[in-house]
């Protein structure tokens, strides 16, 4: 009976290991999504404001009695680029940011599965001390 007690015991140290790895994981995770859902909420604030900005510089209107000739066909030539290119900077910045709301939803998910563990081995935890408190009255 003590071989089958010891055993209890080192199955209980090992269970018990277990859960401080998987505890320690759900708090690195949870610091994780934090981190992440403060850069997504900045730069989602980022976004705004440059989209505003955007808005603001589009619906600017120019009087053509400024630019004539050559000078105004650079201007539009040149406002065209600065378009395209603020336009290609927020689509970036939606993409990075979709990237990192992506990764959220992958640690959220991690996260879940260690706490399901978690779970899982406090359940056979309070089995093991059932069996070991049988075993140390036979």
């Amino acid at each position: 009976m003590s071989t089958d007690l010891s055993l209890l015991r080192r199955q209980r140290s090992t269970v018990l290991q277990g859960m401080s790895n998987s505890r320690e994981q759900i708090n690195i995770l949870a610091d994780k999504i934090a981190r992440l859902q403060a850069a997504s909420n900045s730069l989602q604030s980022s976004i705004t404001a440059l989209e505003s900005s955007k808005s603001a510089i589009d619906s600017l209107s120019v009087d053509s009695s400024w630019w004539k000739g050559t000078n105004e066909t650079k201007f539009y030539d040149r406002y065209a680029t600065y378009q395209d290119s603020v336009q290609a900077y927020v689509r970036k910045s939606k993409d990075a940011k979709d990237g990192i709301d992506d990764e959220i939803r992958r640690t959220e998910q991690s996260r879940l599965v260690y706490t399901n563990g978690l779970n899982n081995l406090h359940s056979t935890l309070q089995s093991l001390e059932n069996q070991i408190s049988i075993a140390e009255r036979e």
